[in-house]
């Protein structure tokens, strides 16, 4: 795909990511499936740091959340409610440089 801003794209599956310049734009779709800490892998490493990370669940009307509980310039983590059981899918966005 082509160039935006100086930037380059990948749109090579569900998880992909964009330069927008410097800034390092992360998205993508994963499922968690245990009550405890769950590592997800970004698409492509940032070079310098992960600044944030969202999670969404793709389900209508869900009261729990997916708390970001930690993140690298490779992988984010989560580590959801005790009360959530089987698995759980989800979309993720990530910013970085």
């Amino acid at each position: 795909m082509g160039a935006i801003d100086g930037g380059g794209v990948a749109f090579n599956s569900a998880n992909s990511y964009i330069w927008l310049g410097s800034c390092l734009l992360q998205w993508g779709t994963a499922t968690s499936s245990i009550d405890t800490d769950q590592d997800f892998s970004f698409p492509t490493t940032f070079p310098n740091a992960c600044a944030v990370v969202f999670t969404n669940r793709t389900e209508a009307n869900n009261e729990h959340v997916l708390p970001v509980t930690a993140k690298t310039t490779t992988e984010f983590t989560i580590n959801r409610d005790d009360a959530l059981v089987g698995s759980l899918p989800f979309y993720w966005f990530a910013i970085g440089f």
